[in-house]
């Protein structure tokens, strides 16, 4: 049961990221690299959360949605970590990096991912989805 909770918070949570793109588009400007045209890069987004959001939702597009969820982090994680060397980082804040509070943050998270309960929940999940 908690899985299919999971499942559906994570749809809604992408289908959100879509419509916030549309919403506040200029919110995600100075995220996007200069090499990449702003506006096109907004509705690649909404068009890929909101299909990734519609395609968790769907029994028979659960897989390939979640494949798409899985690129979509990798594609998304190297323009955070660009965004974190910025000057003012959209998300976040260089002083996070080095707070001790959010480093004890972090490593409560470190921990809790590292640990045994949750890779079997997300064995467990992947094994659902057929992954």
């Amino acid at each position: 049961m908690i899985k299919k909770i999971l499942l559906y918070i994570l749809a809604a949570l992408m289908l959100l990221g879509a419509y916030g793109h549309i919403a506040n588009p200029d919110f995600y400007g100075p995220m996007i690299p200069a090499f990449i045209p702003v506006g096109f890069a907004n509705w690649a987004s909404v068009i890929v959360e909101a299909a990734i959001g519609i395609g968790l939702i769907i029994p028979a597009t659960r897989k390939l949605a979640a494949w798409g969820f899985f690129l979509l982090m990798i594609v998304f994680l190297p323009i955070h970590i660009w965004d974190l060397f910025q000057e003012n980082p959209v998300v976040g804040s260089k002083q996070a990096a080095v707070d001790p509070i959010d480093r004890t943050i972090a490593a409560d998270l470190c921990r809790l991912v590292c640990s045994e309960d949750f890779k079997s929940e997300v064995r467990s999940l992947l094994i659902d989805l057929s992954l």
